[in-house]
């Protein structure tokens, strides 16, 4: 055993986690060298054992100090291992020594979420605190119930618009690239609502950009700050975007009532399905966060398979036996319909992908190339150019998207299902 002394990290920011999991856990964060942080929720043993670190002290155990936690003393190789080969790499702890010879920062962090294969900064948050500071006053609670009522106001004028016109009015080339304008500002609104409302908690590092979300372009706010908030002011934020979307959709049907264009419906439109899309609770997008915030889960999917396999693994008469309960029965029977709910949903997204996607897809492909052979470019104007290409080019993502989903899907689920159940 080492004689080296070791203490917590001085760098480190505790605090309890807010969430529904039946004894507290703590939220530990530290930067790295690179302005990154590394978030870590810990159970509150642990945090007890890492509160030992106050003061200098050895890796070692005595006898009194694992009784006085209700260890045992064969625990006491076991929290040593622990403490070096988790606590020391992840710079929980550190050693004792001539101050300056130890880095007291996190090792390097990913530079995004393992879900996310590309993310590149459109807005730095310097830039989004401008719009924020200005925005959040939307936030205030008077100001949302008088701006629930006008979307949905709006909406209702949308439907009913759609239902007596039944069909949109032929719209040119030039009428599609506004459409495209307006629906990229309607997104660029989404997540200055969600940093506008997290800069009403506090938050003054959130920046907005664009990514690939396994298999999907999106864009995104990143919101990691977040972490330390509340679970109302973190389904708050969650729910930001889609109603500053919202009060976007609301100025379009305003603007449709008095000039009558009808790219403006086409534009609505396209933003209620966004909505819809973003609600969705089974991708990490909005519906998901507020879906993991309400029920107080800080990984709801993750959580929720690992529960569906712990069952399908104990049906197969594979228990684990004195698994611990980390949330209390509502809770873990959410958890288990969410993990059922999930697993067919993605079911039937490959078969709707496959069967719709794809061949949609597919059968346009060949039109869009005749066109781009054929067309007489010299006779055609910039919008008809831009329109024609770009749907081409659109096509082509799709089948890219559909495969890239596809395989993903696949690979993930094989790893789930086939390895052993995970130790409590």
């Amino acid at each position: 055993m080492s004689e080296a002394l070791y203490h917590l990290n001085p760098a480190l920011r505790i605090q309890i986690f807010d969430e529904a999991a039946t004894a507290p856990r703590w939220l530990y964060e530290l930067d790295d060298d690179q302005g990154r942080v590394q978030r870590l929720v810990l159970p509150g043993r642990m945090h007890r054992l890492l509160s030992a670190f106050a003061s200098p002290r050895l890796l070692g155990w005595t006898k009194s100090e694992l009784h006085a936690e209700g260890w045992k003393e064969t625990d006491g190789p076991a929290l040593q291992a622990l403490i070096g080969e988790r606590c020391l790499p992840t710079k929980l702890v550190v050693p004792c020594c001539i101050e300056g010879s130890v880095k007291h920062t996190a090792p390097v962090q990913p530079a995004r979420p393992r879900y996310m294969s590309l993310m590149i900064p459109m807005l730095r948050p310097a830039a989004v605190n401008q719009f924020a500071e200005y925005l959040h006053r939307l936030y205030a609670p008077r100001l949302m119930i008088a701006g629930g009522l006008i979307i949905a106001m709006a909406l209702l004028a949308l439907m009913r618009t759609l239902f007596d016109e039944g069909s949109f009015a032929a719209v040119g080339s030039s009428d599609i690239l506004m459409a495209v304008g307006l629906g990229t500002l309607g997104v660029v609104l989404h997540e200055l609502g969600h940093a506008a409302a997290a800069w009403r908690s506090g938050a003054r590092t959130v920046s907005i950009g664009i990514g690939w979300y396994v298999c999907f372009p999106v864009a995104y706010a990143d919101l990691s700050e977040t972490w330390r908030m509340s679970r109302r002011e973190r389904a708050l934020i969650d729910v930001a975007g889609v109603y500053m979307q919202g009060l976007w959709i609301s100025l379009l049907m305003a603007w449709h009532a008095a000039s009558g264009q009808a790219v403006l419906l086409v534009v609505a439109l396209s933003g209620a399905i966004s909505i819809v899309w973003n609600m969705n609770p089974f991708l990490r997008m909005d519906g998901y966060w507020l879906a993991s915030d309400l029920l107080g889960v800080a990984n709801l999917r993750a959580t929720a398979q690992s529960s569906l396999v712990r069952v399908w693994h104990r049906l197969r008469h594979r228990r684990n036996e004195g698994e611990p309960a980390l949330f209390g029965p509502r809770t873990a029977a959410a958890l288990l319909v969410y993990g059922i709910l999930s697993s067919v949903f993605f079911a039937w997204m490959i078969v709707a992908a496959a069967n719709h996607f794809g061949t949609a897809a597919i059968d346009s492909l060949p039109g869009y190339a005749r066109r781009l052979w054929s067309s007489d470019w010299s006779q055609m104007d910039v919008a008809d150019v831009a329109v024609l290409v770009g749907g081409f080019l659109w096509q082509l993502l799709m089948l890219f998207v559909l495969g890239r989903f596809l395989q993903i899907t696949a690979m993930r689920w094989w790893k789930r299902w086939s390895r052993p159940t995970p130790p409590a």
